[in-house]
């Protein structure tokens, strides 16, 4: 290259399959980052359904996803669990890592929807369960989380994980939706690096 000239990188440029995928929507690069890295893919080949509620099915599969899918070593049981399911490998090693948990009586509950509460829960488990002393106590919300998710949802925020719902709510009871999923996961990484 000649002294003096400036080595110009090609810009990726992704192209959006979804046509429910707005280029201006707030959660736009969120959805880029979780596809191209083949973490969350389509519900169609061209819809992404932003607003439908993540499962535990689909948080199982989506950490295997960044875990790249490693070994199962115990055959872990759970009775609603088909051995078919796209989930079955991915629910067994969440369960055997202890990083999503059954409930108790031989069933996980794949298909039931994840509240916020309990997404950063399974990430602070997947994390090795990080102490944080961070203060929720400016959220007018904060009696709302389930005492087994405190110290996950102060070190989420602590660790610009989690955002509030507002500037004094962060919802630790609501539904997940998938671009939330997204944005919280694009979140995780840029924090975990």
């Amino acid at each position: 290259m000649p002294e003096g000239e400036v080595k110009v990188e090609p810009q990726f440029s992704w192209n959006n399959p979804f046509t429910d995928i707005d280029e201006t929507a707030w959660y736009k690069d969120a959805v880029e980052f979780v596809q191209t890295k083949g973490w969350m893919n389509g519900t169609s080949k061209d819809t992404f359904t932003p607003n439908s509620d993540t499962s535990r099915g689909m948080v199982a599969t989506i950490l295997y996803q960044i875990a790249n899918q490693p070994k199962v070593t115990m055959n872990t049981i759970m009775s609603d669990v088909k051995s078919d399911a796209y989930y079955a490998e991915a629910i067994r090693w969440a369960a055997e890592q202890s990083y999503i948990s059954g409930y108790g009586d031989g069933k996980f509950g794949p298909d039931d929807k994840v509240t916020r509460e309990q997404l950063i829960t399974i990430l602070w488990n997947y994390s090795g369960r990080p102490n944080s002393t961070y203060s929720l106590s400016g959220y007018q919300d904060q009696s709302q989380i389930s005492s087994y998710a405190v110290t996950a949802m102060a070190w989420a925020r602590e660790q610009g994980i989690l955002n509030g719902t507002s500037a004094d709510t962060l919802a630790p009871k609501m539904y997940t939706n998938r671009v939330q999923m997204a944005q919280i996961l694009k979140n995780y990484m840029e924090a975990m690096e």
